[in-house]
């Protein structure tokens, strides 16, 4: 409301100052009424030759002439009758718009028929609706999918590597002989010992603020383990994944099944593959022969054999002996 007050104000004082104009300057009245006087002989200089305009010059009589007698001849030759050529592409046009007004009439009156074409794709596109209207709905008849957290599949490939793994580890440890798998038993478990026993000595030697802070970042390490959301995989990933995962399992059975039960082989295959078993198991006859009656060692066999027998026992009196004096020492302490 001030705002309006204020405008209206100021539109006031612009119309009493154009109906009360203020007094000029002595110089800014002289030169206004001097272009005012200029402006009024200009106007009057122009009424009088609109009222008695000069006689034309002698070139303009003369384009004047030459103007009216160009005027004349068009209008004779709009008058004139158009040449045949003319009217015939003229009635041509118009007998051929006749003819295109009168198929729209009829195609308008009689319904069109598709062609075959035409009608095969326009049957293929409605079969089309049918289908994603079948699939919309048995998307909505199916039940609610629960959301896997985003690691869900990396998760399962690592258990599945891990049990791979533990597979074959278990596998080599059935293969491998008594005194490595103790040895190498009694070596993880010396390096889980000297671990735990390097992290008690870290904690005793740590000073008091070092090990008030470390215990600190523990639990900090803990709670954000413990109160971490799981982001959600996002459902389209989710159901293409589980659908790829679905089939790739569908495949790997496929393959077990055929591992199983093989189909027949053509009479090649079965020919060449039988002839192989055959070769190999020849090969596994003579290995296990000769696992158990061994052919004589070599004379360099027998000596290397006598050199590694007497090392060994080398080793065992050098294991028996007492520890030198310094090392009980400092195993001791």
């Amino acid at each position: 409301v001030a705002d309006r007050v204020e405008k209206d104000k100021k539109r006031a004082e612009i119309e009493e100052v154009k109906e009360n104009p203020p007094d000029m300057s002595p110089g800014q009245a002289y030169f206004t009424n001097k272009m005012r006087a200029e402006l009024e002989r200009q106007a009057a200089e122009i009424q009088a030759m609109k009222e008695n305009p000069p006689a034309p010059s002698v070139a303009g009589q003369h384009f004047e002439k030459v103007n009216e007698a160009r005027k004349l001849e068009i209008e004779e030759m709009m008058n004139e009758p158009a040449p045949h050529a003319i009217e015939y592409f003229t009635q041509k046009a118009r007998d051929e718009k006749q003819r295109q007004e009168l198929a729209m009439k009829a195609s308008d009156e009689i319904p069109y028929e598709s062609s075959v074409a035409t009608q095969h794709f326009t049957n293929q596109q409605v079969k089309k609706a049918q289908e994603m209207d079948a699939l919309r709905s048995q998307v909505k008849d199916k039940e609610q999918v629960e959301p896997l957290p985003v690691d869900y599949f990396t998760k399962l490939g690592d258990a599945q590597m891990a049990a791979k793994a533990k597979s074959s580890r278990e596998f080599a440890e059935s293969q491998m002989p008594i005194g490595i798998a103790y040895f190498t038993a009694k070596g993880e478990e010396d390096k889980i010992a000297h671990e735990e026993e390097q992290r008690q000595l870290s904690e005793e030697t740590m000073s008091v603020a070092t090990r008030h802070f470390h215990n600190r970042a523990e639990a900090a390490s803990l709670a954000s383990l413990g109160s971490e959301q799981t982001e959600v995989m996002p459902a389209a990933i989710q159901h293409f994944t589980m659908a790829d995962r679905v089939l790739k399992e569908k495949k790997r059975k496929e393959i077990r099944e055929m591992n199983d039960s093989p189909p027949e082989m053509s009479s090649g295959q079965a020919y060449f593959t039988n002839k192989m078993r055959a070769e190999l198991e020849r090969q596994a006859a003579e290995i296990q022969a000769m696992k158990e009656n061994p052919p004589a060692p070599s004379v360099a066999g027998q000596h290397f054999e006598k050199v590694n027998e007497a090392r060994k026992l080398e080793i065992e009196e050098m294991m028996n002996e007492p520890a030198p004096h310094a090392i009980e020492y400092f195993t001791q302490k």
